[in-house]
């Protein structure tokens, strides 16, 4: 038998059976029994009419077959027969092709398929052999039936590893040697430009145990590739090419808006797209792709080669880096196996001036939780899921476990995937932006703290404070506080000079100072020039009862006043507040109703009142800090310091 072999083109997701195809089978009459072959007839041909199908130009074995369908099985004669095929309704005689001296066997089975555009349509057949098929394998044998494409390789591709060659330099109109494969689902690629790297993947179902399935590469009218697999009479199933989703992210500080284009294309929905910006998802088949990025596809200012694409599958290519020294990420960005109420985060390094980091999220007790470590440049991190909801990420640049930048994400529902990048615009600026699934990108800036620096050191000139190498008071006095500033969250270096002085004359050095996202601090310069000292007191008014209640936060600044306790001096018997509280500490009070309230202190701690003072009365909502004081002239006071009212001096009352 002269049998032309043929073979495949591209592959994909869906699934589809097809019947046989509106052709009708007509056997020939009264063929002996014993000698009869199995025929069935497929119809490949994109822009061909449906057809008929004769032997030897009088009998119609075949009636009226559309694209692409298929046949049951046809009981023909055994000997050598030509083929002819014509449109529906036309006579053999005007058959558009014809295949000449078929030799069918008896018992044997072929498959009979008419393949290419109409104008130069073939016309070939195959025997279908299962001699020595393992009745728990199936025999596959791939037929290169689209016109248009050229030589192709077939791969089997599994879950790990390299791909496996099924089919090697498949010319169009040739069928490759059967290969005998499991009958389990399996994946094939289509390598289409012969560098042997897939380009295009289909997703093959479980196929019969112990049956030959003819697998054709065709396209359809619209010039799509497909799969159809011929199964069992006349059931085909066809294989659209599996296909995966990508966008892509412009984070280059300094580079022009660009256009991003996938093997030359740029997709309709694809615009123009800044720093900061993203393209929407769009569709494409999965296999081997390339990315350009510029203004035209033929001059890109960035070009990723090779990016492969899983059937299913959504990911992210994001343009990093200044335009200098540009840089392309990819990864997948997928929901697969995402539980419900949790969350899935990446964590992407895209600030070029920034060496490697640490990062951190901010636990409950207002403690930093290491979350990934030593994330370098460019660093792209595994997805985290976790629970939802909103989480502030800390960033350590300098290896102290100890966050230089925090930044807070925003509430996030269950279900969500996220990326989130450490990215820098072009004045060098460190922020965040989140990137979410199906939404616009959310620039975030660093999150901030509120501190106040107040002078107590009696003998002490004014001041100068510095954070981290730069002035931010000037000219503090004695007993002065400043007002509330609000800065970027983090870790900082504070130093104390006289006012006037250099950096380097510093009688104070804080370092380290952790000012953490949403909270509020007062840093207390405070006891004698000899031994001047800084106290950082978070201003916590977490929890209050706003309506009734106000909150008091006691410091012993006193250099003179020895350790003591401290009451509220009541005509019912006084009330002790704070114990033993000495120099250099600090007492949160237990939340108090707003109300006038005397305070004494107990040096000696046996039960006698040696010095009180009459508070102010704070409205409802107040929190204050007071300092327990002495002056330059020995005399002891209270300072209060309000978060809005600035500070009010207290001295001591008649006992």
């Amino acid at each position: 038998m002269n049998v032309k072999q043929a073979l495949v083109a591209l592959f994909v997701s869906v699934l589809t059976l097809a019947g046989c195809g509106d052709g009708t089978m007509m056997e020939p009459p009264n063929p002996p029994a014993a000698d009869t072959a199995n025929v069935r007839v497929l119809h490949l041909s994109p822009d061909a009419p449906a057809v008929d199908a004769f032997a030897n130009g009088t009998t119609k074995i075949v009636t009226n077959l559309s694209f692409p369908s298929g046949t049951d099985v046809i009981k023909a004669p055994v000997g050598s027969a030509d083929l002819q095929v014509s449109a529906t309704g036309k006579p053999a005689s005007e058959k558009v092709v014809e295949l000449k001296g078929v030799t069918l066997e008896k018992d044997k089975s072929y498959t009979v398929y008419a393949f290419g555009k109409l104008a130069a349509l073939q016309l070939n057949a195959l025997e279908n052999d299962t001699k020595g098929l393992s009745t728990s394998n199936v025999r596959v044998r791939v037929v290169h039936a689209a016109d248009g494409v050229g030589t192709v390789n077939v791969f089997q591709l599994p879950a790990t590893g390299a791909p496996v060659p099924i089919a090697e330099n498949l010319r169009y109109g040739t069928a490759a040697m059967p290969a005998d494969l499991p009958s389990e689902p399996f994946t094939v690629g289509l390598d289409v430009n012969a560098d042997r790297t897939p380009d295009l993947s289909f997703a093959v179902p479980a196929l019969p145990k112990g049956t030959i399935v003819n697998v054709f590469a065709v396209l359809d009218a619209s010039g799509s590739p497909f799969l159809l697999a011929q199964l069992g009479g006349s059931v085909t199933a066809r294989l659209d090419p599996e296909q995966a989703q990508l966008r892509v992210l412009h984070l280059s500080p300094n580079a022009p808006t660009v256009k991003a284009f996938v093997d030359g294309q740029a997709p309709s929905s694809w615009g123009d797209v800044s720093f900061t910006q993203a393209t929407p998802f769009a569709t494409f088949s999965a296999g081997m792709h390339k990315l350009d990025v510029g203004t035209s596809a033929s001059m890109p200012v960035l070009t990723a080669n090779g990016l492969t694409f899983s059937g299913g599958a959504k990911y992210t290519a994001v343009a990093i880096g200044n335009v200098s020294s540009l840089k392309a990420l990819f990864f997948e960005n997928g929901a697969a196996n995402l539980d419900s109420g949790k969350i899935r985060i990446r964590a992407i390094h895209a600030a070029p001036a920034v060496g490697t980091v640490d990062l951190f999220t901010l636990g409950a007790n207002g403690m930093a939780m290491p979350l990934l470590n030593d994330v370098p440049y460019s660093g792209v991190s595994d997805p985290l899921d976790v629970p939802a909801g909103a989480y502030t990420v800390g960033v350590d640049t300098n290896n102290d476990a100890n966050p230089e930048l925090w930044f807070e994400l925003p509430m996030l529902p269950g279900g969500t995937v996220a990326n989130v990048y450490v990215t820098q615009d072009s004045t060098g600026s460190v922020f965040a932006l989140a990137q979410l699934q199906d939404g616009p990108t959310v620039r975030i800036e660093k999150a901030t703290s509120k501190v106040r620096v107040i002078h107590l050191s009696r003998n002490a000139p004014a001041v100068d404070v510095y954070a981290n190498g730069t002035k931010v008071v000037t000219n503090l006095a004695y007993a002065a506080s400043t007002a509330t500033l609000t800065v970027p969250s983090g870790a900082y270096n504070f130093a104390v000079t006289a006012t006037g002085a250099a950096i380097g004359t510093a009688v104070i050095n804080a370092n380290g100072v952790k000012l953490l996202p949403g909270k509020a601090y007062t840093v207390a310069a405070y006891a004698d020039l000899a031994n001047i000292t800084a106290r950082v007191l978070e201003d916590d008014m977490t929890g209050i009862n706003a309506t009734t209640d106000i909150r008091l936060n006691v410091v012993h600044v006193a250099p003179t006043v020895t350790r003591g306790d401290l009451y509220a001096v009541r005509a019912a018997g006084n009330l002790l507040l704070a114990p033993n509280i000495g120099f250099g500490d600090s007492a949160r009070l237990a939340d108090l109703a707003s109300s006038s309230y005397r305070v004494g202190f107990d040096a000696e701690a046996n039960g006698t009142i040696d010095i009180a003072f009459n508070l102010p009365v704070l409205a409802p909502g107040s929190f204050a800090n007071v300092f327990v004081a002495t002056d330059a002239m020995g005399e002891v006071y209270l300072l209060v310091q309000t978060m809005s009212a600035g500070t009010l001096r207290v001295n001591a009352s008649a006992m």
